[in-house]
């Protein structure tokens, strides 16, 4: 498929627009600073905060609320926008507040620090 000469003329002009040269002298310089690693390193340190995220919250919900019928709703109220983990919500407290006793203060803070390494 041959592409119309029509084609590389608008692309040349849109190059041209200083919207978009101001635009490619941004990405230059993310580019030239780095730009692409601090992304990358961000979203690895996300994808981690959001598991011990999920584990502290779910910890810290099991731990204080001990009543069925409030946790259901909070269960509830968590996960209406995300109905995919009301199972594992739902699951984990009531994992975590049967096993209340054991859950210590150090294990809560210790999640509370690895939740927190994204901040």
């Amino acid at each position: 498929m041959k592409i119309p000469s029509w084609v590389p003329a608008l692309l040349d002009r849109i190059r041209e627009w200083p919207p978009v040269i101001r635009l490619q002298r941004v990405m230059e310089s993310y580019n030239a600073a780095g730009g692409g690693l601090l992304a990358d390193g961000l979203a690895y340190s996300a994808l981690f905060s959001i598991a011990t995220g999920l584990l502290f919250s779910v910890g810290l919900a099991g731990f204080f609320v001990s009543d069925v019928a409030t946790r259901e709703q909070l269960v509830d109220d968590f996960t209406t926008p995300l109905p995919a983990i009301a199972p594992l919500v739902r699951d984990g407290l009531l994992e975590v507040s049967q096993h209340a006793g054991a859950l210590s203060v150090i294990g809560l803070i210790g999640l509370g620090w690895g939740a927190s390494h994204f901040y």
